[in-house]
């Protein structure tokens, strides 16, 4: 009975972070995977997501679905410490459940947060007292649905690795569960031109080495509040966590680069395999890490998180259906992919010659030229401008 309330109470928090998304709208890259739009990653969580696509409550239900995924992943970190008091496994779990990089990622709809799943299950694993079950197969089989989730899976590979390492079953055997899934994501890469391409273009603002180390860092810090990403990296490097650290380089290495900061996200699980090893080997207190969690959380949330900032296109998208419009809509400037989420008309760019065909013109940029145009007329006065046929 106490499980049940305790997976209850979890469901609820998964519902409270679910819904602070869905309060921001869809963005483009959740438009883009909800859309399963062939880039940048491969198809499988995409195609999964465009299932439901028409029902009127896909994005919630696939927010709830994420944000539960990894809320209830807590409990593969309470496997990990059989024969503990209640208040040890309530203390870990708060570490997993309060840190800002699940906090403030659970229920968007993105790769990043299915990645750090995988490489939670993967760490589990890995982590396990009992080395004599033979799963190959099935850590080759997940390992595959990983790489064909997100690219990004390919950062957890030295862990993947040392599992297959210390399966009993043929080396040839290992090997294949471990290069076949790496040589057929290298082929539908290489058949689908536009990912390679899309992936060049993929990355920050150029900033200098120094703020990008510096970004880094901040980042790291940040995505275990700070107590548990010094903790997890002190307990790696005590047990000799080789290939977590290894994993934990690549995941450093690939957000230099990328410096997007809903990467956060995938330090997680590598800093609380470092932690739970410490915690096994009462080396260090979960209480005063899950306190520190707690409080460094809050902070941040206070001082840096602002409130829910909704897309606009939702809200255009309503007023041009008050508006009772009909045909292409055209869009000035630069828009994402959440325009075309919420649009039930086709959408496109602008440009003169298409006018004669649309039924309304969204000025994401200044479009001066239809406030002369007699055939127009606004019918809103805040940007994005919106403009509709007479």
């Amino acid at each position: 009975m106490r499980r049940l309330m305790s997976a209850v109470i979890l469901e609820i928090y998964a519902l409270c972070l679910a819904s602070y998304q869905y309060a921001q709208h869809v963005r483009t890259d959740e438009a883009k995977y909800l859309l399963n739009i062939p880039y940048p990653h491969p198809p499988l969580a995409r195609g999964i997501l465009h299932t439901l696509d028409g029902f009127v409550f896909q994005e919630f239900f696939w927010r709830l679905v994420f944000a539960s995924l990894l809320v209830q992943a807590v409990w593969l970190a309470v496997r990990l410490l059989p024969d503990r008091k209640t208040s040890v496994y309530i203390a870990v779990s708060a570490c997993w459940l309060l840190c800002t990089g699940i906090l403030l990622q659970s229920g968007s709809i993105m790769m990043a947060p299915l990645t750090a799943l995988q490489m939670w299950v993967f760490v589990y694993w890995y982590l396990q007292d009992d080395h004599t079950k033979n799963r190959a197969g099935l850590i080759g089989f997940f390992w595959l649905l990983s790489l064909f989730t997100a690219y990004q899976a390919v950062l957890i590979a030295p862990v993947v690795a040392a599992l297959l390492w210390r399966q009993l079953e043929p080396m040839v055997r290992r090997i294949t569960y471990f290069f076949l899934p790496v040589a057929l994501l290298l082929v539908y890469t290489l058949t689908n031109p536009l990912v390679p391409a899309s992936l060049l273009v993929h990355g920050g603002d150029s900033v200098s080495i120094n703020d990008s180390l510096f970004e880094l860092m901040m980042l790291w810090l940040w995505s275990g509040s700070i107590f548990l990403s010094i903790s997890g990296l002190i307990g790696s490097i005590r047990a000799r966590l080789w290939p977590v650290g290894m994993s934990l380089c690549l995941v450093l290495a690939y957000v230099f680069l990328a410096r997007f900061s809903y990467y956060a996200i995938l330090f997680v699980p590598l800093s609380m395999a470092g932690l739970i090893v410490l915690v096994r080997a009462r080396k260090m207190s979960p209480f005063i890490i899950a306190t520190g969690v707690a409080v460094v959380t809050a902070g941040y949330v206070l001082m840096f998180q602002p409130l829910p900032e909704p897309s606009p296109a939702r809200r255009v998208m309503q007023q041009l259906s008050r508006e009772q419009v009909s045909g292409p809509l055209l869009l000035q400037g630069s828009f994402g992919h959440e325009w075309q989420y919420e649009s039930h008309m086709p959408v496109g760019r602008y440009t003169e010659s298409r006018l004669t065909d649309a039924g309304a013109v969204i000025c994401v940029s200044a479009c001066s030229d239809l406030d002369t145009n007699p055939a127009w007329r606004q019918v809103s006065a805040e940007p994005p401008f919106v403009y509709v046929r007479r």
